[in-house]
C-alpha cells in the first residue's frame, strides 16, 4: 500500500500545483474511503492534508487513523493539531488529554494542549502544560515559545525575550521566530525582525498556515521601516496562501434573509433579567476590544470578551433542516423556547456579582439584533465605527486564528463584507430592536473621556475614572488587538491605511459595488 500512497500523494501534489486541488482532494477522500482500517494510510493522507492547510480533511484522516490504532499516541496527537486548527479547542483538548493518559512523557502534547488553555484564555493552565513539557524536554521549541507568549501578553515583554534567549535551539524554529520577531519590532528592532524572520522562511518543511504566518510578521517588519510596496506584497503572499475562500455571495444571501425574517413582530420575548447583556458589535478591527477593556475597568461591567455564544444559540433555535443557521419564523418561538435559550447563554456568565451589565464582544453579532431582542429585552447594543480605510487595512494586515474571518484575505471581499455589515446597520437603525448607540474609534482615542461619558449615559452608569486608566488591567485580552488595549490611548493607528491607499481601491470599489455610498458616509 506504500506504493499506491506514494503514488496517490505524488498525483495530489502535480493536481494541487495545477490549480485542480478539489479534483486532488476528492481523490485522495476516495483513498481514505477504500483504506478505512490502513493506520498508515490515513496518516500519510492526513499529513498531507495538514500540509496544504486543509485542517479539516486531515482531521478526518487522523480521526481514522485512531480508530485503526487506538492506542496511538501519535495518532491522538496529531488529530488534535488538526481539531485545533479547524477551531474545536474542546475537542482538540480531549485529543491530547487522551495521547497523555497513553504517553504522559509526551512533551509535544503537553506544549500542545498548553496552546489549547491559552486559547481559551486559562494562562494558569497553559503556563502549567508548557512547564511540564520543559520538565520532559527542557529546550522543547514550543514550550518556550508559548511560556514567552504568555509573557508577552501580560505585558512583559523583557521577560520574554530573556526566556528566548536562554535556550540555544538545534535548528530554527517558526514559533519562537514569530514571536521573537515580533518582540524584536515592537522594541524598534525592526531590522533585526526582518532577518529572523527571512530566515524562517528559508526552512525546507513550512506548512501553509506557517509560511502565511511568517510573511504577515514580515510585513510587519517592513511596514515599520515604511517599506510599503514590500510590506503590502508580505501580506499580499501571506493572504494568497492561506487556502480558504470567502463565500461573498453567500455571505449576501444569509444577510438578506435575516433581514427580511427579522421583520416579524416581537409580540413575545423572554423575561429581562438582570444583568443585562451588552452587545459590542461592528467591523472587526474596528476598536471593540479597546471599548471593551475599558468598561471592564467600570465597577458595574464584566467583560465575557470575545465569545460565539449567541451565534450557537441562534442556529439552535432555527432547528434541523433549515436553509440558514437562522429561525425560519422568529417571531413564532414560543416564551419557554425564549427563557431556556437566554437561561442557556447566561449559564456561562461567571463573578458577575453587583455586575450591571455583562458583556458579550464578538463584532460579527450584528446579525442578530433582532434575536437579541427576544432573548433579553433588557440588552444595550453598542456599534463600533472607524473609518474604513483604516479597517480594511487592519483586516488585511493581520492574520487571525483557526481560519476565522475568512474575508479578510482579500481588499475585494473585505469591501463585500463590509457592505452588508452596512446594509445591515442601517435596516437597525431605521427601526431598532434594543437602545443602539453609535461610537467612533477616532472620537474614542481622540477625547476618551468625552466618549466615555456618552456611553456611561447609555448604559445608564455613573462615569468612573478609572476607565481611562485600562490599560493597567490585569485582564488579557485573546485576539490580535492584545498589545493595543495594554497601552495608554495612542493615535498612531488612526490613518495609518493612509500609506496603502493605492493598494485600496478594491476595497473601497467593492464597496460602492454593495450599494454603499462611501463619500457620504467617510467616517465610517
Amino acid at each position: 500500500m506504500s506504493a499506491v500512497l506514494d503514488q496517490a500523494l505524488a498525483d495530489a501534489a502535480s493536481l494541487t500545483e495545477s490549480g485542480q486541488y478539489p479534483i486532488a482532494r476528492r481523490k485522495l477522500a476516495r483513498l481514505s474511503n477504500t483504506s478505512q482500517n490502513d493506520a498508515n494510510v490515513q496518516q500519510g493522507l492526513g499529513a498531507w492534508f495538514y500540509q496544504v492547510g486543509d485542517h479539516v480533511a486531515a482531521a478526518f484522516c487522523f480521526d481514522r487513523w485512531v480508530r485503526a490504532d487506538s492506542n496511538s499516541a501519535d495518532a491522538l496527537i496529531s488529530l488534535g493539531s488538526a481539531i485545533q486548527m479547524s477551531g474545536a479547542l474542546d475537542q482538540a483538548a480531549a485529543s491530547y488529554e487522551a495521547a497523555l493518559r497513553l504517553a504522559p512523557d509526551r512533551a509535544d502534547a503537553w506544549s500542545n494542549l498548553g496552546t489549547v488553555y491559552q486559547a481559551q484564555r486559562d494562562l494558569n493552565r497553559a503556563s502549567d502544560a508548557y512547564e511540564r513539557a520543559r520538565q520532559i524536554k527542557p529546550d522543547d521549541p514550543d514550550a518556550l515559545a508559548g511560556l514567552a507568549s504568555i509573557f508577552s501578553y501580560r505585558g512583559e515583554s523583557q521577560r520574554a525575550v530573556e526566556l528566548l534567549q536562554s535556550v540555544e535551539l538545534p535548528a530554527e524554529h517558526v514559533e519562537v521566530a514569530l514571536l521573537h520577531a515580533d518582540l524584536l519590532r515592537k522594541a524598534g528592532a525592526a531590522q533585526e525582525a526582518e532577518a529572523r524572520l527571512r530566515k524562517a522562511l528559508k526552512a525546507r518543511k513550512l506548512t501553509r498556515s506557517q509560511r502565511a504566518r511568517l510573511d504577515f510578521g514580515l510585513g510587519d517588519a517592513l511596514d515599520a521601516q515604511d517599506r510599503t510596496d514590500e510590506a503590502f506584497a508580505s501580506y499580499l503572499r501571506g493572504n494568497s496562501s492561506r487556502g480558504e475562500v470567502y463565500d461573498a455571495e453567500g455571505h449576501h444571501g444569509f444577510v438578506g434573509y435575516i433581514a427580511y425574517r427579522s421583520g416579524a413582530r416581537r409580540t413575545i420575548t423572554a423575561d429581562a433579567k438582570a444583568p443585562a447583556p451588552l452587545f459590542i458589535i461592528g467591523m472587526p478591527r474596528s476598536g471593540t476590544s479597546l471599548l471593551e477593556q475599558m468598561l471592564d475597568c467600570h465597577p458595574g461591567v464584566v467583560a465575557m470578551g470575545e465569545r460565539d455564544a449567541l451565534p450557537q444559540l441562534v442556529s439552535g433555535l432555527a432547528g434541523e433542516g433549515s436553509r440558514y443557521p437562522y429561525p425560519e419564523d422568529p417571531a413564532a418561538l414560543t416564551w419557554d423556547v425564549l427563557t431556556e435559550a437566554a437561561k442557556q447563554y447566561r449559564a456561562q456568565w461567571t463573578d458577575i456579582d453587583q455586575a450591571q451589565f455583562v458583556t458579550d464582544k464578538l463584532p460579527g453579532n450584528w446579525l442578530y439584533l433582532d434575536i437579541m431582542a427576544r432573548l433579553f429585552p433588557n440588552a444595550r447594543v453598542i456599534n463600533m465605527r472607524r473609518h474604513l480605510a483604516d479597517v480594511g487595512w487592519s483586516l488585511f494586515s493581520n492574520i487571525f486564528a483557526n481560519g476565522a474571518l475568512t474575508f479578510s484575505y482579500s481588499m475585494e471581499d473585505i469591501g463585500a463584507y463590509y457592505a452588508d455589515y452596512h446594509q445591515m446597520m442601517e435596516l437597525w437603525r431605521a427601526r431598532p430592536p434594543l437602545p443602539l448607540l453609535d461610537v467612533h474609534y477616532e472620537d474614542l482615542i481622540a477625547e476618551p473621556e468625552v466618549a466615555l461619558r456618552r456611553v456611561s449615559e447609555f448604559l445608564g452608569i455613573g462615569f468612573d475614572d478609572a476607565m481611562l486608566d485600562f490599560h493597567n488591567s490585569r485582564r488579557v485580552t485573546m485576539t490580535a488587538s492584545n498589545d493595543q488595549v495594554r497601552k495608554p490611548i495612542y493615535s498612531s493607528s488612526v490613518g495609518r491605511a493612509d500609506r496603502y491607499a493605492d493598494y485600496l481601491k478594491p476595497l473601497i470599489e467593492a464597496v460602492r459595488a454593495g450599494g454603499v455610498d462611501v463619500d457620504a458616509d467617510g467616517s465610517q
